[in-house]
């Protein structure tokens, strides 16, 4: 035996309302507008633009997300799409390929340069301000002055660096330091803000006016104004696409969400190419399971958990991209027959996956006959191939998701980032904008279902959920934590819906991560369980989930009791996630 880390927290129950977020004052934000009159979109909102102030290393009015809300009183819940799109002028071959360079990338060699890692060129249309405006104005109640408050408190004056701030700060200076912008912005007096002996006041007064510009103005000043016209002039004087053009043609897309039935429930999904997706495809395909008669995390659990993940991932990696540019069978990747062949091809005995160490498992199909969601869309494409279409990046858990929920059982589920750990590392001048890095979502090659194009929508990773039952909400949930969201989400719901688990327990239950060339065993399921699974064929890898790691992934969520009954939230027990309800 040895000693390891076992953390909790305690799970939040509340009558009238609860915010969940990855930073405690975005929580309290949320909080301050219930405590003002505002509904789940108000909150929404205010956590949204409060958590671009706090943690902005996850998450930035330069970045990108995901919303999804359910309207209680017309049983509606709807995606409101504000993610990635490629700068117009984008091509697919527009970076220099070099496989001698260091890579992020599942199956792929590297970019000369790493230029769609970071700087100029590795920056998408930004999305969030246009989302949570749109949200506001549409589903809203307040004006946006009194929604914008906090985060424009928190920029001006200033808040109390906590050691997550210190610490993430401080293991990017490099990064940050090759940006003047980006220096100014979080290397004040020429270091990180620090959090010992006492917390320092970390202040972004140029983010502060640009907010305040915000409220003056509206969101055209963002797309269409001065603060376009700043971005627009950076990018141009440093070989960047993006552009003021780009800005303008930015829209929001509001739609009916992406659904899948999973035993009693209806789980919401945003309808593009992300993560949530794949979740669905899971689900489907573990339908076809008694998961309850296997044991919460017993080895045939864990093994078919493992099988099912590797399966939609080597689809997700093959079929996926934006589908207004590229045929995508989401309805067969989502078919109930699709599926069945699936699950039917699992075997007990072994993984069907037994590849190097070093290679990844959905490179090669373990049987062509198995793979080909076409043959259930009712249609046929030339699409279909062995070769892997897509490059996944895992860089850093660089992410921030929060839920919502008022008194009238209105919720909200949102993902939002600036892709990786300070996304490009560009700060625009004199507007404390940290700039997106989402051209990382592409395949750089030219080509591939998910290769670059003009104004695409890369393959991304968010999965915000949102679970209803006869229209009613059920569930609120997500997380930061890169493309290990997908594994961890999952298992999340499942502790939920399969193993009647309580929404803090859910999330605080050891997990495996099933992303990568090995599988990531939480140090908690015990050394035997590693050890069998290994017997089974499976690479495995046992990790210890700490303050300091994020193996696998930070969910949150919030269950729903019906309309008169207790909320209870849950947030991730390692890091400064907070929970506060009334």
């Amino acid at each position: 035996m040895r000693s390891q880390w076992n953390s909790s927290k305690t799970q939040v129950s509340a009558k009238n309302n609860v915010v969940t977020a990855m930073h405690p004052l975005a929580a309290e934000a949320g909080s301050h507008i219930f405590r003002s009159g505002g509904n789940a979109v108000d909150a929404a909102v205010a956590t949204g633009f409060a958590i671009c102030v706090v943690e902005p290393f996850m998450a930035s009015i330069g970045g990108v997300g995901y919303m999804l809300f359910h309207e209680r009183k017309s049983g509606k819940t709807y995606s409101i799409d504000y993610g990635p799109r490629s700068p117009m002028d984008a091509w697919d071959s527009m970076y220099q390929l070099d496989d001698t360079e260091s890579s992020p990338y599942i199956g792929l060699g590297g970019v000369k340069g790493q230029e769609n890692v970071r700087g100029y060129r590795s920056v998408g249309v930004p999305g969030v301000v246009a989302g949570l405006c749109y949200a506001l104005k549409r589903f809203g109640t307040l004006p946006i002055g009194q929604v914008l408050e906090p985060a424009i408190h928190y920029a001006k004056y200033g808040f109390q660096t906590n050691w997550h701030t210190t610490l993430t700060i401080a293991s990017s200076m490099d990064l940050i330091r090759n940006n003047s912008s980006a220096a100014a912005t979080y290397l004040p007096n020429q270091r990180p803000p620090s959090h010992w002996p006492s917390p320092e006041i970390f202040k972004q007064a140029y983010l502060a006016d640009v907010l305040e510009l915000l409220v003056k103005k509206g969101v055209d000043v963002f797309y269409k104004g001065e603060i376009a016209a700043s971005i627009g002039d950076e990018f141009a004087n440093n070989a960047g696409l993006l552009s003021v053009k780009d800005l303008e043609r930015y829209q929001v897309a509001c739609t009916e969400t992406l659904q899948t039935d999973y035993r009693s429930l209806k789980i919401h999904a945003v309808p593009q190419a992300n993560g949530s997706l794949t979740v669905l495809q899971a689900l489907k395909v573990l339908s076809h399971f008694d998961l309850s008669t296997l044991g919460h995390n017993s080895i045939e659990y864990l093994h078919l958990i493992s099988e099912t993940l590797r399966h939609v991932f080597a689809d997700r990696y093959h079929f996926m991209g934006d589908p207004e540019f590229e045929s995508v069978p989401m309805k067969g990747m989502l078919s109930l027959e699709y599926s069945k062949k699936i699950a039917d091809s699992v075997s007990k005995d072994k993984t069907q996956f037994m590849l190097g160490k070093d290679i990844e498992p959905w490179i090669v199909y373990s049987d062509e006959a198995i793979h080909n969601p076409w043959d259930f869309e009712g249609v046929q494409s030339e699409c279909y191939s062995k070769q892997i279409c897509y490059g996944d990046s895992d860089l850093g858990d660089c992410t921030t998701h929060f839920n919502v929920v008022d008194s009238d059982r209105n919720v909200v589920s949102c993902t939002q980032t600036a892709v990786s750990l300070f996304g490009s590392g560009i700060v625009v001048p004199d507007t404390g904008i940290l700039m997106n890095n989402s051209m990382i979502w592409f395949n750089p090659r030219p080509g591939y279902v998910n290769s670059i194009a003009g104004y695409k929508r890369p393959l991304v990773n968010m999965s915000p959920l949102l679970a209803t039952s006869n229209k009613e909400p059920v569930f609120a949930l997500g997380a930061p934590g890169g493309r290990k969201i997908i594994s961890a989400v999952l298992q999340v719901l499942l502790n939920i819906v399969d193993f009647n688990y309580e929404i803090q327990a859910a999330i605080e239950k050891p997990r495996i991560d099933a992303s990568g060339a090995e599988i990531l065993i939480d140090m908690r399921c015990g050394a035997q369980t590693e050890k069998k699974l290994r017997q089974l064929g499976h690479q495995t890898r046992s990790v210890e989930e700490t303050p300091g790691d994020a193996s696998f992934a930070r969910p949150s969520g919030v269950m729903i009791a019906g309309a008169d009954g207790l909320l209870t939230a849950g947030v991730d027990s390692f890091r400064v996630a907070d929970a506060i309800g009334d």
